[in-house]
């Protein structure tokens, strides 16, 4: 058994997001083409403080125990939460619940997140945490689970985080190459039901340059505002955002945004992320998004509160 597990825990973007109706328990059934991203936060856990290499007593921390396992989890960012309602805790208390009795588990589990990405910005960062520490726990314990079974396990931790669990396996494969079923993992995947059904797919690849106005926009508010529509499939829909119409008219920063770079970049398309407020710029040529993240940097266009990233989406990669 592995003492400590660092590894990135990967955003991912919405290539196309289709919210097709309510159902019965209060969640909406989608059509959604994810893929991975290249920004990310790091999760490290060890089963001794001293196993992470990092200071915890810096950071706010909460001390818990989980189904006998004596947790401690800290995070660099202190206006989030460390609680139940962290998707990150959830993600390590869903997987040592599943555990058999009978079944390996440490005596204790330290936990750390540096976190890196911006909160409530609708690239799943929350859920990357979660899947990372699902991963970790997982591995920590004997890889008791196979991939498959934490996608399950992942779909009543957040709607996001079963293809989480399967792009950062894959975006992490030297880390857990000894996760069952990791050979299925890709790091994009057509989406339906509420996000636990996850077929698999070839990526596409894009340069992409991210943008955030420095707001944050609730999941929840934007689902609660939408009227139920019928869909057609993710590829017809491809750069298609149900959720886009409603959070540029109730986000005045968000519509800004997205207004400056479709005047100012040379995108192939911009499309909103998630429930935003993410800004996506799409490029078939790197070059050209790169060129386009250099002069957007400094460019006076840009607002002091709004984040500018470059980096690739759609990983591509052989089946050896």
């Amino acid at each position: 058994m592995n003492s400590s597990i660092t590894m990135n825990a990967y955003a991912k973007i919405n290539l196309s997001l289709e919210v097709l109706r309510r159902r019965p328990d209060g969640y909406h059934d989608i059509l959604s083409f994810m893929q991975d991203l290249g920004l990310h936060d790091v999760v490290t856990m060890g089963l001794t403080e001293e196993s992470l290499g990092i200071c915890m007593q810096k950071f706010p921390s909460n001390n818990c125990f989980i189904q006998g396992v004596r947790v401690k989890f800290c995070m660099n960012y202190s206006a989030i939460s460390l609680g139940s309602d962290n998707l990150a805790y959830r993600g390590v208390e869903a997987v040592l619940k599943a555990l058999p009795e009978d079944g390996k588990r440490p005596e204790e589990l330290y936990l750390f997140v540096d976190k890196k990405l911006p909160v409530a910005a609708g690239i799943a960062g929350g859920s990357g945490n979660a899947a990372g520490c699902m991963l970790a726990t997982n591995a920590l314990c004997g890889n008791p689970f196979s991939l498959r079974e934490l996608m399950v396990l992942g779909a009543s931790v957040g709607a996001d985080v079963p293809f989480s669990l399967m792009m950062n396996a894959r975006k992490n494969r030297t880390v857990f190459s000894e996760l069952p079923g990791i050979e299925e993992a890709s790091v994009a995947a057509e989406i339906e039901g509420i996000g636990e059904i996850v077929r698999p797919t070839e990526p596409k690849p894009y340069g992409v340059i991210l943008m955030n106005p420095g707001i944050g926009v609730s999941t929840r508010e934007v689902y609660e505002a939408l009227d139920a529509q019928s869909g057609r499939s993710v590829e017809e829909k491809l750069f298609f955002n149900r959720m886009e119409e409603y959070t540029l008219k109730q986000y005045p920063e968000a519509k800004a945004l997205k207004d400056a770079m479709e005047a100012n970049l040379r995108a192939d398309r911009v499309l909103m992320s998630g429930s935003g407020p993410t800004m996506v710029a799409y490029y078939n040529s790197m070059a050209q998004a790169e060129s386009d993240y250099r002069m957007a940097k400094d460019a006076p266009w840009i607002r002091d509160n709004w984040k500018v990233w470059y980096t690739e989406s759609g990983e591509m990669y052989d089946e050896h």
